[in-house]
């Protein structure tokens, strides 16, 4: 009987606790499956495959006496588009997926700080073309049925494949890091990340103490800032921005150089309609290893359709020369409900 009352009790202060700190929760997710068909000429190469990406996120938030917000983000992650593996902090081999992001953040007038597990700032701020879907001719693409990086070892998707096998802008997405961003001034935002380390290869885990700051394959003191502008003039919508990313080679080998992106986008919007394009540039940590990407696309919004097509062409210094890939897409997706 004492046993019972006491978790009672229990059960009614933590009520009382949360009801009195006015917590806000949240829970989403989504899942986005694809079929499709590729004819490539390299042989051995499966020509039909179903690919998905997925996702659970949840929030917690309350706003402090004193006006400071407090919030924590997390999120669950899944996707089968070849190439994933634990050791990228992504989804372990077994196809089971594990958080993606998780971070604290606090907001209020003066702007907000991300401290965790997050998108760093030259992605958050970054402006994207148009297309009919993002994830497969979009800014961070995640699903493809080509081999984007077949027989030349760069992935020439619109990001490349910059310090530890991250895509570039997003080079230090899971890495712990610090991020803070403006409020908005007349349409203007920026911010800034860093990243002590990007050794993911290692996955340390937070009870092991400090890892090795001359590992031959890591960076450290890894650098994001981006500048982005969003407004309407004469009822045309502008939307800019762009980015700049460094790490630091720990070990700098022969052939080898510190990383060092670029990115730049300009989105219009006249009503349903949008039209816009966007760049890249990176070195891929070597002396003689840049690519550089540029995106075109076009969207309208037709209820719950949008209509896309994009072009996208990318230039890679290999082994013997150079690389240049160019991509058309056209499609249409349906939003059935939220």
């Amino acid at each position: 009987m004492k046993k019972l009352l006491l978790a009672t009790v229990a059960v009614m202060a933590l009520s009382a606790s949360a009801a009195q700190a006015e917590v806000k929760l949240d829970l989403g997710g989504y899942f986005k499956g694809y079929a499709g068909y590729a004819d490539q000429d390299t042989a051995g190469l499966r020509e039909f495959d179903i690919k998905r990406k997925s996702q659970i996120y949840f929030d917690g938030e309350t706003t402090l006496d004193n006006g400071l917000t407090v919030g924590y983000h997390g999120e669950l992650f899944q996707e089968n588009d070849g190439g994933a593996t634990a050791a990228d902090g992504d989804v372990s081999e077994d196809g089971s997926g594990q958080l993606e992001e998780s971070y604290l953040y606090f907001s209020g007038n003066w702007g907000r700080v991300n401290a965790g597990r997050s998108n760093n700032a030259a992605y958050l701020l970054q402006v994207a073309a148009p297309g009919a879907d993002s994830n497969i001719d979009g800014q961070d693409i995640s699903v493809s049925f080509y081999n984007p990086g077949l027989g030349n070892g760069v992935d020439q998707d619109y990001k490349q494949a910059g310090p530890e096998g991250n895509n570039s802008i997003a080079a230090t997405q899971y890495a712990d890091k610090l991020t803070y961003l403006t409020p908005k001034f007349n349409g203007f935002q920026a911010g800034v990340s860093y990243s002590p380390q990007l050794d993911q290869k290692e996955n340390t885990d937070s009870v092991s103490g400090m890892s090795s700051d001359a590992d031959t394959e890591g960076f450290e003191d890894a650098v994001d800032a981006g500048l982005r502008f969003d407004g309407e003039f004469s009822g045309v919508g502008v939307h800019v921005g762009g980015g700049y990313s460094m790490a630091s080679q720990e070990v700098t080998g022969a052939g080898e150089d510190d990383f060092q992106e670029w990115n730049a986008g300009l989105k219009l919007s006249f009503g349903a309609l949008g039209v816009g394009a966007a760049y890249n540039t990176d070195n891929g940590a070597a002396d003689d290893g840049d690519t550089d990407n540029m995106t075109a696309g076009v969207d309208y919004t037709w209820g719950a359709y949008v209509f896309g097509a994009s072009y996208f062409n990318s230039q890679a210094d290999v082994v013997g020369g150079e690389d240049e890939l160019d991509r058309y897409t056209a499609g249409a997706t349906y939003t059935f409900g939220p």
